[in-house]
């Protein structure tokens, strides 16, 4: 499976894992995350995802994740023209999660202090990390162009947007002769078919099968959040040593996803390979650009997540994963 790919209305060529920085710096030591990115580069990833508002719900700083990047990017001056790097705005304040702030103030105070953490003059692609449903997604679009204009941001891209409003706002664009989203970020992954109620952010978007056959049609690429399902196949597998209390309030852990884990374990068996690995390549084998974003913390979980580019998943087996999870998606 080729390690690069094309993100379409773009000429960007990205590696097909994205590197997930949320925990940055607080699994590990501030040089061991210095040597994560380094890994992540020497496997042949390019492509971080990150975000002004990573990690503030721990005490001690904010945006400690940017910080961490931009502190090894001004350390390594060679290799920010070799990546591509997507950062996120507009999320709510972590102590007030009721002040929606997806407008074009709240954008530039988020992308200027990105700009200054990062250590860089514009960032690759610029997520809206939330929608504002009081507001138009024509007027969204219509303020996000002055940071193309500026040269701050090379490309738009949504996180947590539904596809009624992606479709809305990417169609006026096409319409208007701007720059539309070309990345989308909504939580998918095997498990995320079934997932439990019970979220008390209601701003969180999963991806659906409206969202699923937009993909399709539209050719949008995507970037999923969580694509190994928060690691619950390899717990209910028995793979990995975990939080048990954490395992029985998990979102994905019902009847479904349990009966699925019997499916992805006969198939790693088979291929010679773990459950995360069965579980990314079910994402890697979608007929749309995808680039799961993998949210490692150690060289060998990202030489684990790297092994699933490897993995080839018949047309048969991928179909049986759909009928398993009961998606509906006929391949």
């Amino acid at each position: 499976m080729l390690s690069r790919v094309s993100l379409p209305k773009t000429n960007l060529d990205v590696s097909r894992l994205c590197l997930g920085t949320a925990n940055l710096g607080l699994k590990q030591s501030e040089s061991e995350a210095h040597s994560l990115l380094d890994h992540f580069v020497e496997l042949g990833g390019n492509y971080l995802d990150t975000a002004r508002i990573y990690s503030d719900w721990i005490p001690g700083e904010i945006g400690r994740s940017e910080r961490i990047i931009g502190d090894w990017l001004r350390q390594n001056r060679g290799k920010r023209d070799k990546l591509v790097v997507g950062t996120k705005g507009a999320h709510y304040e972590w102590n007030d999660k009721s002040l929606n702030r997806v407008t074009q103030e709240d954008v530039r105070h988020d992308l200027e202090l990105s700009l200054q953490a990062l250590s860089t003059d514009f960032i690759d692609v610029y997520y809206l990390h939330r929608d504002s449903p009081v507001l138009s997604a024509e007027r969204i679009v219509d303020f996000m162009q002055v940071f193309i204009d500026e040269g701050k941001v090379r490309h738009l891209a949504v996180a947590n947007w539904t596809a009624a409003r992606l479709s809305t706002a990417n169609e006026y664009a096409e319409r208007e002769g701007k720059h539309g989203f070309v990345v989308n970020q909504p939580q998918f992954s095997l498990g995320s078919w079934n997932i439990n109620d019970g979220n008390d952010d209601v701003t969180l978007v999963h991806l659906d099968n409206s969202g699923y056959d937009y993909h399709s049609a539209s050719g949008l690429s995507m970037a999923p959040y969580s694509p190994q399902a928060q690691g619950f196949f390899t717990k209910a597998l028995g793979e990995k040593d975990f939080d048990q209390e954490r395992f029985d309030k998990s979102r994905f852990n019902n009847r479904a996803n349990l009966t699925v884990a019997k499916l992805v374990k006969a198939f790693a068996a088979d291929k010679g390979c773990n459950a995360n690995a069965i579980v990314l390549a079910y994402l890697l084998h979608q007929p749309f650009p995808i680039t799961p974003i993998v949210g490692c913390y150690t060289k060998e979980l990202l030489d684990d997540s790297f092994k699933a580019l490897q993995v080839v998943l018949e047309k048969d087996e991928l179909q049986a994963l759909e009928d398993a999870v009961g998606s509906g998606v006929v391949h």
